[in-house]
């Protein structure tokens, strides 16, 4: 079977250590080696680095990213003709017109996402995108009860039957810290821990969503759910490296700058 070649082909990888493969080479291995039932189910977790090229477009802030399904000249051309894209991609483009509602109301279309495919979704895909959301809701939860925000309207377009969805608004006018669900717990200690550092949060983020995926991992060590708990772990190895260069280039350039 080539997906025991793939299996065998990738290296082990540990948290905080820069990966022996990269994105584009692990997507190689995928296309040559996988069939286009297995490829499908990879392009959906793929699809939300599509939703975050859209984002970044609107904004101007940062290059594109090409660990998603589509090339920047397609996506640019399935966006202009508003075919060829999921509904709730082409129904958010619909209802909201201009740039600036689009931006402003620019979590609906993440909430579609989360909300469509997981319909659509069986095994683990569903369970990533389950795992997925579930983090983003609580780290909405965490964060605006920090700052003192309203979550009734951070989470606007959420499902409010979602169970996290209403555990995280009960919690909209009591005291104290935010409280996580049990299986969270740990997430939640490590972002106390990292106190108000900003990259100590994300950090902690990351290592707990690596921990996840690296279990699924172990657990199927010859199953599609194990290839594409790779590519996941891949993707946060690579964003964690890119955030301290980036880091370190930002010191650095102060250094030069003041002349230290």
């Amino acid at each position: 079977m080539r997906r025991l070649f793939v299996s065998g082909s990738l290296p082990p990888l540990e948290f905080d250590s820069k990966p022996d493969i990269n994105s584009p080479l692990l997507r190689s291995l995928f296309e040559e080696n996988l069939s286009k039932r297995e490829l499908k189910k990879i392009h959906v977790l793929q699809f939300w680095i599509d939703l975050s090229n859209i984002q970044n477009a609107m904004y101007k802030t940062k290059s594109f990213d090409p660990r998603g399904m589509f090339s920047e000249d397609m996506l640019k051309m399935l966006l202009k003709e508003g075919d060829g894209l999921p509904e709730y991609v082409t129904s958010f483009f619909a209802d909201f017109t201009t740039e600036a509602e689009r931006k402003r109301n620019f979590l609906a279309l993440v909430a579609g996402y989360f909300q469509e495919e997981r319909k659509k979704a069986k095994g683990f895909v569903r369970e990533f995108l389950e795992f997925e959301h579930n983090i983003k809701i609580l780290l909405t939860g965490f964060r605006t009860k920090r700052l003192g925000r309203d979550v009734a309207r951070e989470l606007q377009f959420e499902d409010s039957a979602d169970p996290i969805v209403q555990m995280v608004l009960l919690q909209k006018n009591t005291s104290g810290s935010f409280v996580f669900p049990l299986e969270f717990r740990e997430l939640e200690e490590k972002l106390e821990e990292a106190g108000r550092d900003p990259v100590l949060q994300y950090e902690a983020i990351m290592k707990f969503r690596f921990d996840y995926y690296s279990e699924q991992a172990w657990s199927h060590p010859f199953a599609l759910r194990a290839l594409a708990a790779t590519m996941m772990r891949v993707w946060i190895l690579e964003d964690l490296f890119a955030l301290r260069e980036e880091k370190g280039e930002e010191i650095l350039n102060k250094v030069v700058e003041l002349g230290a």
